[in-house]
């Protein structure tokens, strides 16, 4: 799927396939889901999201509406991925950085905590 595109199942498949898919058949029907609405926003660094929303037969298909709804949310979410790849990537560096002082017990000893 081309990344900020909102799609629903119906636009790349039609429902006879989509109902016959192995998919529907044997995970999405048995719990009610008819509809899938999808939506995929990559980050300039490589992170990715993949949104999905479900609804069931009785709650009709996704229309323009809905996907304009969704298309209103991208931008949003890219900046929530960047975001939390930045926080990911400090979290890291900081417990890479933290490992000799946790791992060494002379430092420990003499660990003196930051002022708060």
């Amino acid at each position: 799927m081309p990344p900020e595109q909102v799609c629903s199942i119906g636009d790349v498949i039609s429902t006879e396939r989509w109902r016959q898919s192995e998919l529907y058949r044997d995970y999405l029907r048995p719990l009610g889901i008819e509809h899938i609405l999808a939506l995929e926003v990559h980050h300039p660094d490589g992170a990715q999201c993949r949104l999905r929303i479900a609804r069931e037969a009785d709650a009709g298909d996704f229309g323009q509406r809905d996907k304009a709804n969704l298309r209103l949310l991208t931008p949003h979410l890219k900046i929530a991925i960047g975001m939390q790849a930045r926080l990911s990537h400090l979290e890291f560096s900081h417990r890479l950085l933290a490992a000799p002082w946790t791992s060494c017990p002379w430092a420990r000893s003499c660990w003196i905590p930051a002022a708060k």
